[in-house]
């Protein structure tokens, strides 16, 4: 299977047990749940096939929040279709919709559109710019036309509006996603850490810690990306709507960026959108997806992720595995993005960084089979992994929750251990050594007469202190 992780996305496709088991056996590493689409009790009953199908294995599953996309409303009559040069209302109004306005779903739009402004429809399929603002009316002239259909997406790029990044339905998701233990929320359009801070204070007063990755999916959110990175625990780069808030050519550019800043801060980010999108409906990707794939894993992403050919798609199952195999080979030419890495200098005074380093370059240098690495909250693993080391890392934690969390990490080998009497003595450690080369040698990430490189923290359960830096011949 491939290092790089395999985020899928479940929807019709794929809702059953016997598929969601095919596409775990093909690479996936983590489910995502589309909180736009369905019920609470559909997104449940999927949690709960995907816990039966991963069969003990450490799968993640996370919960996309849908945010405050703004829409159109229903058309009367689909679709509807606007010619360039044509007046067109956006309005604040319950209406059905026709060839001549559409409703929208947030209402204090019209107060906070200005003469002017740019309004792309359907991903940017059909633009419009605003000629007055009229009362709850929006009267815009078509500059771009197309067919468009109900509650299809609304982008103002030029625009920064005050609604907020979490929704009441947002809210009532993640009390929903932490009952359900669920191992990571996406937060969607970001615009500053504050929404970041919104809603982990949410999830503290529901009694849980699940992490947050921020989706970069706004202009304004490019313009803060490093304070949003500093404060989100991963990142996950939604080509979609950010081809939309910025201009096309830029997406590229920001991707890497976001790519380069999740590395150095040892966070894990996913990239998405229209990474197979083909497949919705052929057999086949095109050359450029795949390129477009490896070309990610290149740059240094940790995962990337498939959205409809999965969710809606005709082939999941072969999506999952060609996916599987173009980051295999990917990975077999990341010399030149470890060597990079490596010459990063590790943060000044901070131990567990230089120790992540100096693993990642012993592994190298000593043609390493494994690392083994035992972690309590998967900080080392990260850091470890940042530097994108030739060999396997097997983390071996305590905590199940911290084993799926780690599941999103690029490289890692989440395996759960059972906490060992005596584990802060030296004795007591070296039986956990010697439990983990065990479990190594039973999972064939290595073999006997291999040399593995140990990582570690002392003593065991204190997070974030590693400290200790081994090397054995098993």
């Amino acid at each position: 299977m491939a290092r790089t992780k395999i985020v899928v996305t479940l929807g019709p496709a794929t809702d059953n047990l016997g598929i969601i088991r095919r596409l775990i056996e093909k690479g996936a590493d983590v489910f995502r749940l589309n909180f736009s689409h369905g019920t609470p009790e559909e997104h449940a009953r999927r949690i709960a096939a995907i816990r039966k199908a991963a069969a003990g294995s450490p799968i993640a599953i996370i919960g996309d929040l849908c945010g405050p996309k703004i829409r159109c409303g229903r058309f009367a009559n689909e679709p509807a279709t606007l010619k360039e040069g044509n007046p067109f209302i956006l309005t604040a109004r319950a209406i059905e919709g026709t060839d001549g306005a559409v409703s929208v779903s947030y209402k204090r739009l019209p107060r906070e559109v200005k003469r002017g402004d740019a309004i792309f429809l359907d991903d940017g399929n059909i633009e419009l710019r605003a000629e007055e603002v009229s009362g709850p009316d929006i009267r815009c002239r078509v500059i771009r036309g197309g067919d468009l259909r109900s509650n299809k997406g609304i982008n103002l790029p030029g625009t920064t509006l005050s609604i907020p990044a979490l929704t009441p339905q947002d809210r009532r998701m993640i009390k929903f996603g932490v009952e359900q233990n669920l191992d990571y929320f996406a937060l969607s359009f970001v615009k500053s850490p504050r929404d970041i801070y919104d809603a982990r204070r949410l999830i503290r007063a529901l009694g849980a810690d699940t992490p947050i990755i921020a989706k970069i999916e706004k202009h304004e959110a490019v313009r803060d990306l490093e304070a949003i990175i500093e404060a989100a625990d991963g990142a996950l780069v939604a080509r979609g709507d950010l081809g939309v808030e910025v201009p096309l050519e830029q997406v590229p550019l920001i991707q890497k960026r976001i790519i380069a800043l999740c590395n150095r801060r040892a966070k894990p980010v996913i990239t998405a959108t229209q990474m197979l999108e083909s497949m919705i409906e052929k057999a086949r990707p095109t050359r450029a997806e795949a390129a477009d794939i490896a070309n990610a894993i290149l740059d240094g992403t940790d995962a990337v992720m498939l959205s409809g050919e999965t969710a809606v798609g005709k082939f999941p199952c072969e999506a999952v595995e060609i996916m599987d195999k173009i980051a295999q080979t990917a990975e077999e030419n990341l010399d030149e993005r470890r060597l990079l890495m490596e010459q990063l200098l590790p943060e000044e005074g901070n131990i567990p960084d230089a120790i992540s380093q100096a693993t990642a370059q012993m592994a190298r240098s000593l043609n390493a089979s494994a690392i083994l690495c035992c972690s309590i909250t998967g900080y080392t693993a990260r850091f470890v992994a940042r530097y994108r080391p030739p060999c396997p890392i097997a983390v071996f934690t305590l905590n199940p929750k911290i084993q799926r969390r780690l599941q999103v990490v690029w490289g890692v080998v989440p395996i759960l251990m059972k906490e060992m009497k005596g584990s802060r003595k030296r004795d007591g450690f070296d039986a956990i050594i010697r439990e983990a080369v065990k479990e190594t040698l039973r999972k064939q990430i290595a073999k006997r007469g291999d040399r593995v490189i140990v990582t570690a923290g002392l003593p065991l359960g204190v997070g974030g202190a590693t400290n200790m830096l081994r090397v054995l011949e098993i």
